[in-house]
């Protein structure tokens, strides 16, 4: 493969690199449910939006949603079309699709900022970390929205270079951060502009920047999103426009209600984020910085931009999420791409910069598997349960394995062995996650059997309660709409009624109710964990109710 004739023309790389994607991200990828917290609220704001026809004004549990812009929604709801109705499938196919395209783009940009050699390095180190192959397997706005931002970005490479037509690159990169906005928001402007402009400033170019067109292309961005946005104003109340425009852009940046994380987050997650090639990154930050004489230098300072401009501008808000940094890993992957392209197509010699992170990696792996024990010990702990001594072994013996096999790639110095070993590796771990390990443990994670249960026992009544906790997930799965009920006196009134009525609960929040309130009988029917939640189905019980689990009374 890392011959002379495979990288003559683009059609081989690009083509082992859109097949590698598409095996990696499309395999079993309707194979188990939605999982909380996303996937489940985005299929029914799908599903919401194709029975109402309606797909400007976004509509969750029947009210007006205004949190997120529509083109997940949108994509989605036209593969919902064609196969008859929402799936797990249909949901995830946008993010799929946007995965494998990122990764083709990426192959371009590196292409055009270094060679077909790093291109392909760059794409196949992108395409293995592991948020990144999350992300392109979730029903996720994320993927999408990194797709259109990379794609300004190369917009912007091809007028830095003096590559095709500039005025119609100038445009096109507007467009595509339009639909990078349509996607997620101003992000998709900001991130893009922000790290194009700190690179040109930096590199005391401030002049190019004329050639982004940026009035006239600004305009015609605006003229985008107005196509979407001026019949949500027209068609919603004062309140969604606020909190579209003002609450989920300005005030969730400076001060969130959720997802609130120190300045240092991303500094904590970007390594377990980037695995396995984050332990190359330091080295190919001090190759990059040594290449001052390089024709490669420039395109080195660019990524550095485009990824401390990310980096900062996410850290900068007490508000994150581990997938908010991902416009910037294409810039990582290059950096990487080019470290192993100097080794491998260079003939540099095997040397401490690479000795070291497989040292490194080799000692991370054997702590992991030192510590194994002790979790299992915490957990019986907090569990108050006994686990099999069997567990542990199994938990530390694929770490043990797989510091044997790194260890083997230190001793050969072969740095194309050890890039496909590590390429191997991801690949082979990624398709037994997809095939074995997700498919396992959706029964704990996916709320269908609470929504078709809850379906079952509502009869002919449309709404099942939910107390102190909407949340979209616990009804995707049935055909009934929830009556969100705040306050206890709200739950008392719904269940005064000689009506059978069923309600969702924290199992927390159930308990406590229960014991304070001596005037409620209600009878359990569901009681599992969900993700990380104790979920609880209860409901009055008429004459004609099924079975019952338990009976809950408050305690003497």
């Amino acid at each position: 493969m890392f011959n002379k004739t495979f990288f003559e023309t683009d059609k081989k790389p690009v083509l082992i690199l859109a097949l590698f994607c598409i095996i990696l991200y499309f395999v079993n990828i309707g194979g188990w449910d939605l999982w909380a917290p996303d996937e489940p609220k985005f299929g029914q704001i799908t599903r919401e939006m194709l029975q109402t026809n309606d797909w400007f004004v976004m509509h969750v549990n029947r009210q007006p949603y205004s949190d997120k812009p529509p083109l997940l929604f949108w994509l989605a709801g036209i593969f919902s079309l064609i196969a008859g109705k929402v799936t797990s499938l249909t949901m995830r196919l946008p993010s799929a699709i946007a995965g494998v395209g990122g990764i083709i783009v990426t192959y371009y940009l590196a292409k055009k900022l270094y060679n077909r050699e790093v291109a392909f390095l760059s794409g196949v180190v992108l395409a293995t970390t592991v948020k990144y192959f999350w992300q392109a397997r979730w029903a996720q706005i994320d993927m999408l929205l990194c797709f259109f931002i990379y794609l300004s970005i190369l917009c912007f490479v091809n007028i830095y270079k003096g590559i095709g037509n500039k005025t119609l690159n100038a445009y096109f990169f507007w467009v595509f951060m339009a639909l990078a906005t349509l996607s997620k928001g101003p992000v998709g402007i900001i991130v893009p502009l922000g790290a194009i402009i700190t690179f040109l400033i930096v590199n005391k170019e401030k002049k190019k920047i004329k050639e982004l067109k940026i009035v006239s292309g600004f305009f015609l961005f605006i003229i985008l999103i107005l196509v979407w946005l001026l019949p949500v104003i027209l068609h919603s109340e004062k309140s969604n426009v606020s909190n579209l425009l003002w609450y989920q852009n300005i005030t969730r940046y400076i001060n969130p209600e959720r997802h609130n994380q120190p300045f240092y987050y991303f500094v904590e997650r970007l390594p377990i984020n980037f695995m396995l090639w984050f332990f190359f990154l330091p080295s190919a930050f001090i190759l990059g910085l040594k290449t001052k004489n390089s024709p490669f230098y420039t395109n080195f300072k660019f990524n550095l931009c485009w990824f401390l401009f990310t980096f900062i501008f996410f850290s900068l808000s007490p508000g994150k999420r581990e997938q908010y940094i991902l416009p910037m890993y294409p810039a990582l992957a290059m950096m990487v791409g080019y470290f192993f392209y100097t080794y491998i197509f260079e003939g540099k010699t095997f040397d401490k910069k690479l000795s070291i992170p497989l040292i490194v990696f080799i000692l991370v792996l054997v702590l992991l598997a030192l510590l194994v024990k002790p979790i299992f010990n915490r957990i019986e702990e907090q569990t108050e349960t006994t686990i099999n001594f069997i567990k542990p072994v199994m938990a530390s013996l694929p770490l043990i394995l797989l510091s044997i096999l790194i260890l083997f790639f230190l001793l050969t110095k072969s740095v194309r062995t050890i890039f496909l070993g590590i390429t191997g590796i991801s690949f082979i771990a990624m398709l037994l996650m997809v095939m074995f390990a997700f498919p396992a443990i959706n029964p704990s994670k996916s709320t269908r059997e609470l929504c078709e249960l809850a379906d079952k026992l509502r009869g002919d009544d449309e709404l099942i309660g939910i107390y102190k906790i909407f949340r979209a997930e616990y009804m995707f799965y049935g055909n009934y709409y929830l009556d969100e009920l705040n306050e206890l006196e709200n739950l008392k009134d719904y269940f005064d009624t000689d009506k059978k009525r069923f309600c969702i609960f924290r199992k927390s929040n159930f308990e406590e109710l229960m014991n304070e309130n001596s005037d409620l009988k209600l009878y359990v029917y569901y009681d599992k964990q969900i993700g990380s939640r104790g979920i609880i189905l209860a409901g009055n019980c008429s004459p004609e109710c099924p079975p019952l689990i338990q009976e809950h009374l408050p305690n003497p």
